[in-house]
């Protein structure tokens, strides 16, 4: 498509996330989630975000390297230094996380319930969730990342996802802020002149989920469960949108607007066919409850 190596790679990182909880509301109202095909799905999708956050970490720290080293003539050098110096911050970075799941995880959720109840104790949580991403992002990683990686400390307190409750009315406030501001990335200028190139990223985008999901979800199972974990992978939202809207900062070089558009109306349109197919897949010709 004409694109260049800069540009086609950050594309190619946004595709490999996976929004699943669209998806996910789907299975739930089909009772489908407790079978062995939901489990298929969410572990699947808990390794797919990962890889995206590790690659999205990795990609934004070799950009700059990359441009620069283009412009220079010596892209290789600049790229091999630069991967080497995030190598050692990203290690560092996993090291606390696993220091700070395995031992101050526990003690600090034992703490805070002793002295917080409900509302207070997710605010708390919250907290330490905003301080693990800031220390991401001390280190030049996203937000996003620190906020992803911190998200998986807390979950493997089982108190802590009972007590997820008091947490959504915190979600419900901040999520808006971020559609609208991936709202204002958008100039309605270049929307409809991005229309075509959009459609064609989605068609790129459905057939990367069905093939490398679902080609090993049909090689483990069967073709129905192949076809229901691929199509269940497909929707894109809030990683992929966090990949190109980092993309944008760094500027045309990296993320024009047409791009940019292209791939909101991609992503939206995921989140809209993904779960028609999923809600026919289930109720139709496949069902895992059935093949369960």
């Amino acid at each position: 498509m004409d694109f260049s190596a800069i540009t086609s790679l950050i594309i190619a990182v946004a595709f490999t996330a996976t929004s699943v909880g669209v998806s996910v509301q789907v299975w739930k109202q089909s009772e489908a989630l407790v079978t062995p095909q939901g489990n298929m799905l969410l572990d699947l999708a808990e390794i797919d975000d990962i890889c995206a956050v590790v690659l999205m970490a990795l990609l934004f720290t070799i950009l700059p390297a990359m441009h620069q080293g283009a412009e220079q003539g010596h892209i290789l050098l600049n790229v091999g230094t630069t991967a080497g110096w995030f190598t050692l911050k990203f290690g560092a970075f996993l090291l606390f996380c696993l220091f700070f799941g395995k031992y101050l995880e526990q003690p600090i959720s034992r703490f805070l319930r002793r002295f917080e109840q409900d509302e207070g104790y997710m605010l708390s949580i919250t907290g330490f969730g905003f301080v693990i991403a800031a220390f991401a992002g001390m280190l030049g990683f996203s937000l996003a990342i620190g906020a992803f990686f911190a998200g998986l400390l807390f979950s493997r307190d089982p108190e802590a996802v009972r007590d997820e409750a008091p947490f959504v009315p915190i979600y419900d406030f901040f999520s808006p802020f971020f559609f609208i501001v991936i709202g204002l990335g958008i100039d309605p200028a270049v929307l409809l002149t991005s229309l075509e190139l959009g459609l064609v990223l989605l068609v790129f985008a459905i057939l990367a989920k069905l093939l490398t999901a679902g080609l090993p979800a049909w090689a483990l199972r069967d073709s129905g469960t192949g076809l229901l974990v691929g199509a269940s992978m497909v929707p894109r939202a809030e990683i992929t949108m966090v990949i190109m809207e980092q993309g944008t900062h760094l500027g045309d070089w990296a993320v024009t607007e047409e791009v940019f558009s292209a791939m909101v109306i991609a992503c939206a349109a995921t989140c809209l066919l993904g779960p028609i197919a999923i809600h026919t897949l289930l109720n139709g010709r496949f069902n895992p409850r059935e093949t369960s």
